[in-house]
């Protein structure tokens, strides 16, 4: 018995016979299909379910069973297959070509070829295999490597579906969706509004005209995805690299780009676009257009390129390029590099020490520097200021440079104390004074203040400044550090170093601004004038000196003395002691178990967490052990002892009731009671006396009796 099998689409419902024994099987119907009879006799067969998925470079079989019995089986070739709908025609069992007298009759429905009629004139020869197995579950993909390409349809919107290998995936002018899934694949979206997803794998993808949305990955972040190219093409595209070191083009159109994780590389190209670097070491270029560059989480590259844009480097140390154009460069978090380019700018530093390039790029703009937060440096880059800077000045508040080319520089705030610590040209450098006034060349600014910028080798040496205000840096090595007159900044690098701030309001860090791993403890003595210093790591010895001094221990376990004049002192990390000498000091231990004695005057004890010892020696004052356990002796003078909720069970050893003649008190403000009625006070068997609090705390009273406390001892 001989078949001639025509495998139909699913929208096609007719098929025309020519012969006494034409079968028909509608793969995707349970319906069975209408036969017109021109000669001979037609069976009808029906599937019960759709072809199943088979592995790459597979034919999937597609069987079916005849409502009057007999069995068929049909093999389709991959390539005739794209997504879920079978297209044009199969052979039988063995393999016969279909003859037919007649093209049949072709249609184009949802991006497939459909043929609704076929006149079959001669009857195969062959003899179609039986069985009796179901079709199979739904073919949801394409079975080969390479899908064939959809029609040319313009006013299609088509899905596009790729494989675990290689696939080159082409859309039309419609509004297409191309999916890559694995492998390096090739996408094309070419017109309309597109959605395209790359997949794993490294791809690369080009949007075409349009606005579309564009991921590197599957819209998530992946492992096992590999470095993405996408170009944009025209239109205002959203590109999103994720995961990888992608390069992402945005050419035409105001695109939006985002490179996600890793190290990526961002070209807005034309457009006033939107480039945000995000995750990892990112370089961004703006192009042409008023850009939007933020560098995000890493040490990034950011150029502005032509026009006006806004740069913002965000955390880590960035390169920040204004490039042509009224630019806006802003450094933000981390120590930044930064230079404006050709026209009138504006730098803004934020926080930690920035650094500014001068170049001859600048010297026809209006440039503005603000923002200052840290140690940073004005750089002459390129330029000779002694030739290229006309004239200095003070206007206000502000530093003014004019150079010969027409332009100027701004530097806001010079002379209130926002100033730039450091200026760098011809090879030298040099500390910008804030003494200046009138105006003058660029000499006549060096030569207006002595004050010295001394770096030093990173061995064991000893550096004095001068009269002026002077910044020393000890790096390296057991140094010798001297400040002299003024005002000086001191830093004392890596060692066991010591360092006199000398007279002058001097700031002085025992490291280099922070945490180090390579300090090992310092002396520091402020001398005369109101200091700040820093001990920072290592267990320092540091003295304030004559002035009202602010003293912080930094890491680990310091010992600090406030001296002459009203001092601050804080113990920070560590086991610390403080001590503050003459005036009224303010001493706070911080984190640690720390001891705390205000010595002279009128002092404020706070012992911060831990178990601390408080004295406030001479004087009225007032001490509160705040977190812990800790133990508090008021000394002589009228003192007060401040309990707050979740303070631990503390001890009083010298509290001098109003009843024996004492004056001093002790306040429960922070607890809610009434009056005196509401205290829990009881004997705790040793001539002393116990307060339970109404946070489960205590305070024990040595040597004061229930019976010697009253309602005048305390305050709520």
């Amino acid at each position: 018995m001989g078949f001639d099998i025509w495998v139909n689409d699913m929208d096609s419902t007719k098929f025309v016979g020519a012969n006494s024994t034409d079968d028909i099987v509608n793969l995707f119907s349970t319906t069975p299909l209408e036969p017109f009879e021109t000669g001979g006799t037609n069976s009808q067969l029906s599937a019960e379910s759709e072809i199943s998925e088979h592995a790459e470079n597979e034919d999937p079989t597609a069987e079916a069973t005849s409502p009057d019995g007999p069995q068929l089986s049909a093999t389709l070739g991959a390539e005739q297959i794209s997504e879920a709908d079978a297209d044009e025609t199969s052979s039988n069992t063995p393999a016969t070509a279909i003859d037919s007298s007649s093209p049949p009759e072709v249609t184009e429905e949802d991006g497939h070829q459909d043929y609704s009629e076929l006149d079959l004139a001669a009857p195969s020869s062959s003899t179609a295999s039986l069985s009796s197995t179901d079709v199979g579950a739904d073919l949801s993909e394409a079975v080969d490597d390479t899908p064939p390409p959809l029609p040319d349809e313009p006013d299609a919107d088509q899905t596009v579906l790729g494989t675990a290998g290689d696939d080159t995936l082409t859309g039309g002018s419609g509004n297409d969706t191309l999916k890559g899934y694995s492998g390096s694949d090739i996408l094309t979206g070419l017109g309309g509004t597109d959605t395209i997803y790359g997949g794993n794998g490294a791809d690369t993808i080009f949007s075409g005209d349009g606005d579309d949305l564009v991921f590197g990955d599957n819209n998530g972040f992946s492992v096992s995805d590999g470095a993405d190219t996408i170009h944009g093409g025209g239109g205002n595209d959203r590109i999103y690299g994720e995961s990888k070191n992608d390069v992402l083009y945005g050419e035409d159109g105001d695109d939006y780009i985002d490179g996600g994780f890793d190290h990526d590389r961002l070209e807005g190209g034309t457009g006033n676009d939107t480039l945000l670097g995000n995750f990892g070491n990112d370089v961004l270029l703006g192009g042409a257009g008023g850009d939007n560059l933020l560098g995000g989480f890493g040490h990034d590259y950011l150029d502005g390129g032509a026009d006006a844009d806004t740069l913002n480097g965000g955390w880590n140390n960035d390169t920040i390029i204004g490039g042509g154009g009224n630019d806006t460069l802003i450094g933000d978090w981390g120590v930044d590099t930064m230079s404006g380019g050709s026209g009138d700018d504006r730098l803004e530093g934020g926080k930690d020490g920035d650094v500014y390039l001068i170049g001859t790029g600048d010297l026809a703009g209006t440039d503005v520097i603000d923002d200052f937060d840290g140690y940073d440096i004005l750089r002459f880059d390129g330029i000779d200021p002694w030739t290229d800077v006309s004239q200095v000045s003070r206007s206000g508040d502000d530093l003014l440079f004019d150079f010969d080319a027409g332009g100027s520089l701004s530097i806001s705030g010079h002379f209130s104390g926002n100033s730039l610590e450091r200026l760098e040209a011809g090879g030298n450098a040099y500390v910008m004074g804030t003494d200046f006034t009138g105006t003058g060349t660029f000499a006549d600014y060096l030569a207006s203040t002595p004050d010295l910028l001394i770096d030093g080798s990173g061995a064991a040496e000893t550096l004095a400044g001068g009269i002026g205000n002077d910044i020393i840096k000890g790096f390296g090595g057991d140094d010798t550090l001297i400040g002299s007159g003024g005002a000086d900044l001191i830093y004392g690098g890596d060692g066991t170093d010591e360092i006199n701030g000398g007279t002058g309001n001097d700031i002085v860090y025992g490291d280099v601004g922070g945490f180090s791993v390579g300090s090992r403890g310092d002396t520091i003595n402020g001398n005369e004038g109101d200091d700040r210093l820093f001990g920072e790591s290592g267990r320092d010895v540091i003295n304030g000196g004559d002035g009202a001094d602010y003293i912080d221990g930094g890491f680990d376990h310091d010992t600090l003395f406030g001296d002459g004049g009203d001092d601050t002192l804080r113990g920070s990390l560590g086991n610390d002691a403080l001590y503050g000498g003459g005036g009224g000091d303010a001493l706070l231990g911080d984190i640690g178990d720390d001891r705390l004695f205000g010595e002279g005057n009128a002092d404020s004890l706070l012992g911060g967490w831990g178990r601390d010892v408080l004295d406030g020696g001479g004087g009225d004052d007032t001490l509160s052990g705040e977190a812990g356990n800790d133990n508090l002796t008021g000394g002589a003078g009228n003192d007060s002892f401040v309990m707050r909720s979740g303070g631990g069970h503390d001890v009083i050893t010298d509290f001098a009731a109003a009843g024996g003649g004492g004056g001093d008190k002790i306040h429960l403000g922070s607890f809610g009671y009434a009056g005196f009625d509401d205290l829990e006070l009881a004997d705790d068997g040793l001539g002393g006396t116990i307060l339970t609090l109404a946070d489960g705390g205590s305070v024990t009273f040595s040597s004061v009796s229930p019976g010697a406390l009253g309602a005048d001892d305390f305050i709520f």
